[in-house]
């Protein structure tokens, strides 16, 4: 099927081009009369990685990971290269940084998301990070700063969904002023916020295969609406229930609701009911007060227009499992993936991970239930 390109109104037009005029004219020639700068190396010790629970040390660097290396041994083979991946992970530093280069080695990645962001709190700076899939060698990437942002604002790179990366070196402005043990930055600063943590487990689509950018994940786009700090534990190919992962929630402390988006993957699987239940319990018992919800499967489909038979009995099951267990735990919240995702076309290609405007349809129905459930209004 052609399709044709969208024609854009010529008042439309019109604005479009005097930004790009503007964008092109004034802070280009502004920054090219400036000369490079002289650089230093940072002391990894001093870089403060957001969202990681450990860091392996290696022979040129470190790794920052989301679970500890004891949580990893205990998922297990099938789990531990998805989970080593580092989702949600962040590199920041604080100080009168105007010019970042951060040298990194993506050690493993899946090829669904090789992209990285920088940001000055809560601002987006271009040029978007892209490591080569695929790729085992050191990469470079460098971000200079501009505009009237105060030059003290956390400076942050937000690390590929996909990747495991390795960071090697860390070099700023030669006469930038570090300023140690700062605040690290997350969305609780933003005005207006719910100021909770959230943690948030899943499968891809809640870890953001197929989204462009980190932060164009559903976790993050909700992050950010609410003003919550997120933990995203999204493993792809996984979220079945697993025993070492209910054991890995129970044990953590460091959320005030959590999330559960998990299913599809176990569709087919006539045991997940069973095993889904003895994971709920296991989490609930550890935190008997904390709002948990959990989701059922999004949309997908086997055939054009056609579900899998397996999804509505797997939906069905979750919420017969999730009535049971909510009777001795009233601070379980079963949510049903239909009212996630409602629309088709949010789906990709292969008809069930979604996109960047899938995702952003999932953060908009998602958000007022958290909303509702953090204020007190369920």
């Amino acid at each position: 099927m052609i399709r044709s390109e969208p024609v854009l109104p010529p008042t439309l037009i019109g604005c479009c081009l005097a930004g790009l005029a503007c964008a092109a004219l004034l802070p280009a020639a502004s920054r090219a009369a400036e000369p490079a700068p002289e650089m230093r190396s940072v002391d990894l010790a001093a870089v403060m990685f957001v969202n990681a629970a450990e860091l392996e040390q290696t022979a040129e660097g470190v790794i920052p990971l989301r679970f500890t290396l004891a949580s990893l041994d205990a998922l297990g083979n099938q789990m531990r290269p998805i989970a080593r991946l580092a989702t949600g992970v962040e590199l920041q530093l604080k100080g009168t940084i105007r010019v970042i280069e951060v040298t990194a080695r993506c050690r493993f990645d899946d090829g669904f998301g090789v992209t990285a962001e920088w940001f000055r709190g809560p601002h987006k700076q271009l040029p978007t990070v892209a490591f080569v899939p695929g790729s085992r060698e050191p990469q470079t990437f460098s971000c200079t700063f501009w505009g009237p942002l105060p030059e003290t604002e956390v400076v942050r790179l937000v690390f590929p969904t996909h990747c495991e990366l390795e960071i090697m070196k860390v070099r700023v402005n030669a006469d930038a002023k570090l300023e140690p043990g700062f605040e690290p930055y997350d969305y609780r600063q933003l005005s207006g916020g719910l100021g909770k943590r959230w943690l948030v487990h899943g499968d891809s689509i809640t870890q953001g295969a197929n989204v462009s950018v980190p932060t164009m994940t559903w976790v993050d786009l909700v992050a950010r609406r609410l003003g919550l700090a997120a933990v995203n534990l999204g493993i792809g190919g996984h979220g079945k229930a697993e025993p070492a992962m209910a054991a890995d929630i129970a044990a953590r402390t460091d959320f005030d609701i959590l999330s559960l988006h998990i299913g599809t993957n176990a569709l087919w699987d006539k045991a997940y009911p069973e095993r889904l239940e003895a994971f709920l319990k296991t989490i609930l018992a550890a935190h008997p007060t904390k709002p948990v919800i959990l989701a059922s499967p999004i949309l997908r489909f086997e055939k054009p227009g056609i579900p899998p038979p397996a999804l509505a009995t797997c939906r069905a099951a979750m919420a017969e499992v999730a009535a049971r267990v909510a009777k001795d735990h009233p601070n379980l919240v079963f949510l049903p993936g239909e009212e996630l995702i409602r629309r088709p076309d949010s789906l990709n290609t292969d008809m069930i991970h979604i996109p960047d405007h899938g995702a952003v349809e999932y953060a908009e129905n998602l958000a007022p239930v958290l909303s509702r459930i953090l204020t007190n209004r369920r």
